[in-house]
């Protein structure tokens, strides 16, 4: 499954283990890797907004997801999303910037958008990070970690980087009416990074892999605002809003459930259909977070927990997250 590629530059003190990973990862997977710093991105005469209709359409579900790294955070904005028509139209696919912390995707893919693009053969993807206001924290054994600031191979300091994805020919992201493709990205934390604990600094060369199939090894997560509850087909639809954005959507996804599913709803737990009866009682607009898993064949969503109400973690309290250490 090999696809075409630019070579990775690292800089100077990459381990053996990082440039060994980093290399297992081309090899094994649909492969993109940074080549060079600092970058704006460019503008497109021919850029189309994530809004699409009628049959000349197809869903585009975009997922992203993280290596394991030595970092207890790694926040940083992502600012753009496009997706490259062979043709040279370009899609934006995110409708707005969203912060994320790529350290929290090690265990979790979070599915970031799911709306319709123009049909077509896409031959690349593009995603632009900055680095302007990051957060990046190393895990040095202290309670409180390593802060860090960001630096290129030339030890400048780093505002935005766009990373550029090559699909090789025979393996194209292929948007077509009445099917949804998926096209998961996968940032390197270990591969991308270089620390320097003693100048407190970071060295980034970031390594994306991307991947037409989702990975299997995690759980997915998505939130949004509530659409419609279908108790009947046991499903219900969210518009996607990923991580912790209060505004703006990427398309609509539908969640299947089963009866195996769990609620927890304004604080109180239900199972299997009592839980999407009562989750049809809430109001539309209400956010709502699902973990589940995609299938690899049709990349519909079943859900094997739900929230919705006050259990979910609003963007605008406060709120605790970490590992449980004791009890």
């Amino acid at each position: 499954n090999g696809i075409g590629r630019c070579k990775p530059q690292y800089a100077n003190g990459v381990s053996m283990k990082q440039t060994l990973i980093a290399m297992l990862s081309i090899f094994m997977a649909f492969i993109l890797s940074a080549c060079g710093g600092s970058s704006t991105g460019s503008t497109n005469s021919n850029l189309v907004p994530l809004s699409c209709t009628g049959t000349n359409c197809g869903g585009a579900q975009l997922s992203l997801t993280d290596a394991q790294g030595d970092f207890l955070t790694y926040t940083v904005d992502v600012v753009s999303l496009k997706l490259n028509r062979i043709d040279g139209t370009t899609v934006e696919t995110i409708p707005m910037s969203t912060k994320v912390d790529f350290a929290t995707l090690v265990n979790l893919s979070e599915v970031i958008g799911n709306g319709q693009v123009p049909a077509g053969n896409y031959s690349s993807a593009s995603i632009t990070l900055d680095y302007s206001n990051a957060n990046i924290v190393v895990d040095d054994g202290s309670a409180s970690g390593l802060a860090v600031s960001a630096i290129d191979s030339n030890g400048n300091p780093i505002t935005q980087i766009t990373l550029n994805v090559q699909l090789d020919g025979s393996n194209r992201l292929v948007i077509s009416h009445g099917r949804t493709s998926h096209l998961s990205l996968d940032f390197n934390l270990l591969a991308s990074n270089t620390v320097d604990t003693t100048a407190a600094k970071v060295t980034v060369n970031p390594v994306l892999v991307a991947s037409l199939v989702p990975p299997a090894s995690k759980p997915f997560r998505i939130r949004g605002p509530l659409v419609s509850v279908d108790t009947a087909a046991a499903s219900y639809t969210v518009n996607v809003r990923p991580f912790h954005n209060n505004k703006g959507e990427g398309g609509q996804q539908v969640v299947s459930t089963t009866n195996s599913t769990t609620y927890s709803i304004d604080g109180v737990t239900y199972s299997g259909s009592a839980g999407l009866t009562q989750l049809s009682s809430v109001a539309p607009g209400a956010l709502v977070v699902a973990y589940g898993q995609i299938s690899t064949s049709d990349h519909s969503f079943t859900a094997t927990n739900v929230l919705a109400g006050t259990s979910v973690v609003q963007p605008h309290q406060d709120s605790i997250e970490g590992d449980v250490i004791a009890r």
